[in-house]
């Protein structure tokens, strides 16, 4: 596989992944655990097979493309120079925008009393405000952004990564200790701190970063991969785990333990990807996804802030739709959530790039 090809691939991969995210965190739709849920009714089982199968393997996969960029990253500078680079990309965009929803949400809760976490700002405790915008003990409060906190903290164990990633031996001792820690311990915490929300997110860079240092996807062969088979498999398994969910109704205590394990379930479909996108490099969908990508990092940010503003404003309208809405509504309402985030998203962006470059220019004509 050549170079060119896997940089298309992750270019390509990249807004399909946020897209996902987006329908993780999309509103009206509730994933597992529901009351809604119903084996006998098809419709209540369209949230938990979106939200807690098909998509669920969006954030580890984010997490393996970090890892394998951040390998040639760390090899061409020094440790200062890629820190510093990393806080520039990951933890000045997490403060800049958890601080901007804050004082939204905040300006909310004046006006609409909505959302409720506006009611930790206003309490005027700086210790909650400080919390709720650096999620410390705590999802932030734009809450997908937990995952810049944490890459940016895993990061911080690259020298470690690059040591354990040499030999083939250390990398499987290695894999099978962190799957085996997160496993039968999914939540850490130190002198009463939880310090990340995902730390499956350490094993998942790991392995991006060995797959980028012993060239695996270069010696890959990936126009033999049977991108329809690998796609129905993936399919098969997200209904069976749907079904099974919705049929025995396991409780939420048992749910939490194995959820980060629908996440795996994706990764059925990676070699497809892979062989779909790079057989197809020049069709017009991969054109516009190439296009996109550009613009999925601010869609990444922003896509909350939609979901909220249209919790509140159409939540007790007509057009609400729930769970137990026909899956044609579910499914409508779902491309309409995303294509008004996918717009605020292009229109923030394009402002910022245009005010960006005259800020440039003035500084370039002093």
């Amino acid at each position: 596989m050549q170079k060119e090809d896997i940089s298309l691939f992750i270019a390509v991969l990249r807004p399909v992944l946020i897209l996902m995210v987006c329908l993780v965190h999309a509103p009206y739709i509730s994933s597992y655990p529901s009351g809604m849920v119903n084996v006998e009714d098809i419709n209540t089982l369209l949230g938990p097979f979106l939200k807690d199968t098909f998509v669920r393997g969006a954030v580890p996969l984010l997490s393996v493309i970090s890892g394998y960029l951040a390998y040639a990253s760390f090899s061409g500078r020094r440790f200062q120079q890629f820190v510093v680079k990393k806080i520039w990309r990951l933890l000045v965009p997490y403060i800049v925008w958890n601080t901007l929803f804050a004082i939204l949400f905040y300006i909310g809760y004046l006006f609409f009393k909505y959302p409720n976490v506006g009611a930790l700002l206003h309490s005027g405790n700086i210790g909650d405000v400080v919390k709720v915008i650096l999620g410390i003990n705590r999802i932030p409060i734009n809450a997908p952004t937990y995952f810049l906190r944490d890459l940016f903290l895993v990061t911080l164990m690259t020298p470690i990564i690059s040591i354990l990633s040499r030999r083939y031996l250390h990398i499987f001792i290695s894999i099978v200790f962190l799957t085996s820690l997160f496993t039968f311990f999914p939540i850490w915490s130190f002198f009463g701190y939880s310090i990340l929300y995902r730390y499956d997110t350490i094993l998942f860079y790991f392995i991006g970063f060995c797959l980028a240092r012993h060239k695996v996807l270069e010696m890959a062969d990936v126009t033999s991969f049977e991108y329809k088979q690998s796609f129905i498999w993936f399919l098969l398994v997200c209904l069976a785990v749907t079904w099974l969910l919705a049929k025995y109704k396991i409780d939420s205590f048992s749910y939490t333990k194995v959820k980060p394990l629908f996440g795996v379930l994706f990764f059925i479909v990676v070699p497809g990807l892979l062989s779909l996108i790079v057989k197809s490099k020049k069709k017009a969908s991969i054109e516009f996804l190439l296009k996109f990508s550009p613009y999925s990092f601010t869609l990444f940010l922003v896509h909350t802030l939609v979901a909220t503003v249209l919790l509140y404003f159409t939540g007790g309208w007509w057009l609400a739709v729930n769970n137990a809405s026909p899956a044609y509504l579910q499914i409508l309402s779902l491309i309409a959530y995303l294509s008004i985030a996918a717009t605020l998203s292009f229109c923030i962006a394009q402002v910022y790039w245009i005010t960006k470059s005259k800020i440039k220019s003035k500084m370039l004509q002093l």
